[in-house]
């Protein structure tokens, strides 16, 4: 009984080996694998396609392209912007420039005109210190009277002088005499003044020198009188006009 158990398990297990030679052997018959349930993957070079990605990298490069060149279109068009609207006021500004110069110009013309024909009689006389105005009477071409407050100022000695009624007849006194000399240039001051000027001065100018003292009329904040000539002494230097003053008070 034990035998012939024994005998069919040995052909039970015989004929499971003979089955699974056979299984294999069909299956490598038809060239799969026996673990059919994992598949393997594989990738074949051959079916990419490279050209879409050179057409992205390349629409990348392009679109990087247009924006550079939008960016340079837009910082264009702001610039024309700018100037459209400043060569308006830069034109304006030249405009301006060029009437000013003419000006200029016709100033200094004047001014030369005026400086080198001055008038023949003056009437009146402008302190280049301050502006101060002053009334003057003529002896002659050269030759003056300073009026103040309608006296004139009469001078006695060096540093002495003193507002007294003018001498308008008559042999007028040599005390209230004043002659005037155009100084035009450095030279000229040197020449007058027997000093050489060490400041620029603002020529022509006239000075007023006492035919008694041979001081000179000087004007300074404090007022009126007459002090050694100096050519730097700016307080000493007068423009003249032939228009008299309306009020000689001053």
């Amino acid at each position: 009984m034990v035998l012939t158990k024994d005998k069919y398990i040995i052909i039970g297990i015989f004929l499971l080996l003979i089955s699974l030679v056979i299984l294999v052997g069909y299956n490598l018959n038809r060239g799969g694998n026996v673990l059919e349930n994992f598949q393997t993957l594989s990738v074949n070079v051959d079916d990419l396609n490279l050209e879409d990605g050179a057409n992205l990298f390349h629409a990348l490069i392009n679109n990087n392209e247009n924006y550079i060149e939008k960016i340079g279109e837009l910082e264009n068009d702001v610039h024309k912007y700018n100037k459209k609207m400043l060569d308006p006021v830069v034109n304006s500004l030249h405009k301006n420039h060029q009437e000013i110069d003419k000006l200029t110009k016709e100033k200094l013309e004047l001014k030369k005109y005026i400086d080198e024909n001055a008038p023949n009689i003056a009437r009146t006389i402008k302190s280049n210190h301050n502006g101060q105005l002053l009334t003057v009477d003529p002896y002659d071409l050269n030759s003056y009277q300073v009026q103040i407050n309608d006296k004139c100022l009469t001078i006695y000695d060096d540093n002495k002088y003193l507002l007294e009624k003018c001498n308008t007849k008559g042999n007028r006194s040599e005390s209230q005499k004043f002659s005037t000399h155009r100084i035009r240039d450095v030279f000229n001051a040197h020449t007058v003044m027997g000093r050489k000027p060490n400041k620029i001065a603002e020529y022509p100018y006239n000075i007023f020198k006492s035919d008694l003292t041979n001081q000179c009329l000087t004007v300074d904040d404090e007022g009126v009188s007459v002090q050694d000539c100096l050519p730097d002494n700016y307080k000493q230097h007068f423009k003249i006009s032939d228009e008299p003053l309306l009020c000689k008070e001053i």
